[in-house]
């Protein structure tokens, strides 16, 4: 077995945490990528080559267009969804990847158009970035309102490295890779 092969299912031995997040089903939502999306996939994409980054971890990873274009590029990427689930990609909420156990460290969490404009709850919000400042090594992140639900900018103690201009339904959107500081 080459030495790729077998880092790779190391790799993914280390993610089996994702197996253990409870179900979550809803009928009534359903998530669409836009063409921004699908453009904002490979430019990010691409930048993540740039550093030393072999895991990926996509939060309201959608159908995963996100994870099989990372997948197709080398990386061993991985999606929690509350509404899909399929190859790489498990069921989960925001609450449930909060309270997983053994959670590995992850060199990339994505979590973009999700956070800015929804009606997350603070404690969800704080509780997301602590997993992140826990769990991950990189971020790449379209940041809540923080004004708007009366939290301190809480992407300030990690180093912003990129930031890219998106869109998603029309809506223009900022998206920032930042390196977290102390792991």
């Amino acid at each position: 077995m080459s030495a790729y092969m077998n880092e790779t299912r190391k790799i993914r031995e280390r993610m089996t945490f994702l197996k253990s997040l409870p179900d979550y089903n809803s009928d009534d939502v359903k998530w669409g990528t836009s063409p921004g999306d699908k453009d904002f996939f490979e430019i990010c994409k691409n930048k993540l080559k740039e550093y030393p980054i072999k895991t990926v971890l996509d939060v309201a990873c959608g159908r995963g267009e996100f994870i099989e274009t990372c997948n197709k590029e080398g990386f061993v990427a991985y999606g929690i969804d509350p509404v899909n689930s399929g190859n790489d990609i498990y069921s989960g909420t925001f609450e449930s990847l909060i309270n997983a156990q053994s959670v590995p460290i992850i060199d990339c969490v994505t979590i973009h158009n999700v956070l800015h404009g929804r009606g997350h709850s603070k404690k969800t919000i704080l509780g997301l970035f602590d997993f992140l400042r826990n769990h991950s090594k990189y971020i790449v992140i379209t940041e809540p309102d923080y004004k708007k639900m009366g939290l301190p900018i809480l992407t300030n103690k990690f180093e912003l490295l990129h930031t890219f201009s998106g869109s998603h339904g029309g809506k223009s959107a900022i998206h920032k890779l930042y390196k977290v500081k102390g792991i």
